[in-house]
């Protein structure tokens, strides 16, 4: 079960959710929280000794959820005669994710790459390979 309630999404929505909302809310929130354990080690033991500040993490949940329910289909830009509008792209990727700034507060970095050269691959590969006819 996701620290934050459907009640933390209709709050930050401003508005009542629906019947349909809350059951997505709800769905989606257990769905973020899981994202969130599987990049972070031991997530309620750092929540419960203030690692992480509870508060925060409903906050991030519930931030993610509103910007699904707010546009599920990732619209960008719409436009009618002379009315248009468009979201800044935080809002509009259509699926339920954190932003980097989202996880920077829950304490992930993002993580380093290694560039290796085509050679040591290929040099790998061959060592392998030589093993596998051995």
């Amino acid at each position: 079960m996701a620290y934050a309630e459907f009640a933390d999404v209709q709050i930050r929505m401003m508005r009542d959710l629906d019947e349909a909302e809350q059951l997505l809310a709800e769905e989606l929130l257990d769905d973020v929280e899981e994202e969130i354990r599987s990049k972070i080690h031991d997530f309620d033991a750092k929540v419960e000794d203030g690692r992480i500040s509870e508060r925060l993490v409903v906050r991030v949940e519930a931030q993610a959820v509103r910007r699904y329910i707010n546009n599920p289909d990732g619209l960008r830009f719409e436009q009618d005669g002379d009315y248009s509008y468009s979201r800044g792209d935080s809002a509009t990727e259509g699926t339920l994710a954190l932003t980097q700034e989202e996880w920077r507060l829950l304490g992930v970095r993002p993580a380093a790459f290694t560039i290796r050269p085509g050679g040591a691959v290929a040099w790998e590969e061959s060592r392998f390979r030589s093993r596998l006819s051995e």
